[in-house]
């Protein structure tokens, strides 16, 4: 670890230091700059971990707005946006059901792990706070996409309404064309 000293008020590192700050962030697997520290190289909060998986995320939502005639190009950072947020829920509940499987083996119940050990409360209150906010978050990105039974039903009544005025207004086209026929 580097040495940090004080120069008027302010942290400056050793020359040799070779932390974010003095050295920037190192570059990930794919050549984009990677913060590595322990918010965002583990866990559930892992930007590092989880990119594999949201891209394959993402490639199944996209598979299933092009499925719905839903696709638009303009999607792709909303799709890819959705899929870190699925992904990040998706480790989140495996942590949280790891936490819940030991505590019942341990003997403490379903309850235990909501109540803690010390009657604190739950010491993992902010992953599952985090884990509702995720699952509230994903939502909304798929609603707004299309992909929920809701949004479905609005797309298709909206289609039905747009293609039942276009028929309206070719209708009255037509009859005032041939109006304007029998009329000359």
């Amino acid at each position: 670890m580097s040495s940090v000293r004080r120069v008027e008020g302010s942290t400056q590192h050793a020359p040799d230091c070779e932390c974010p700050r003095c050295v920037g962030f190192t570059p990930g697997p794919d050549g984009t700059a990677v913060e590595h520290n322990r918010y965002t190289a583990n866990g559930a909060y892992a930007l590092v971990q989880i990119q594999g998986r949201a891209g394959e995320v993402a490639e199944a939502i996209t598979c299933a707005l092009i499925a719905e005639q839903l696709w638009r190009e303009s999607f792709a950072p909303s799709v890819s946006a959705c899929a870190v947020v699925l992904v990040r829920l998706e480790r989140a509940n495996a942590a949280l059901a790891q936490v819940d499987e030991r505590m019942d083996a341990e003997g403490g119940g379903p309850l235990a792990a909501y109540l803690g050990t010390d009657g604190e409360g739950d010491p993992l209150a902010k992953l599952r706070a985090d884990a509702a906010r995720w699952a509230n978050q994903a939502r909304g990105y798929l609603n707004d996409l299309g992909l929920t039974p809701r949004a479905l039903a609005a797309i298709a009544k909206d289609a039905g309404i747009a293609r039942s005025t276009r028929a309206s207004a070719a209708l009255r086209a037509l009859s005032e064309h041939v109006e304007g026929r029998n009329a000359a």
